[in-house]
């Protein structure tokens, strides 16, 4: 069995990620939203920093995934 998350970082991530599917594109103005500055995509971005914080404290690449179910660190080979 390989490396695997914390039940609190697993959770953390959970919760980051379902706010940021849950998010609407919604941008303040036609130059955030070119930017990619609307709601959805900075709550997506929260998501992959926290994510790239947690794999790289585990020895992971953020390029790799993780087991939603049981927070085990998939290691993207390719």
């Amino acid at each position: 069995m390989g490396e695997k998350l914390t039940v609190e970082e697993l959770k953390e991530l959970m919760e980051l990620y379902k706010i940021a599917r849950t998010t609407p594109v919604i941008a303040l103005s036609v130059a955030d939203g070119i930017a990619g500055k609307d709601f959805a995509s900075q709550a997506y971005k929260r998501f992959e920093d926290r994510w790239a914080e947690i794999a790289k404290y585990h020895g992971a690449h953020p390029s790799d995934g993780f087991n939603s179910k049981t927070g085990e660190i998939i290691v993207n080979r390719s």
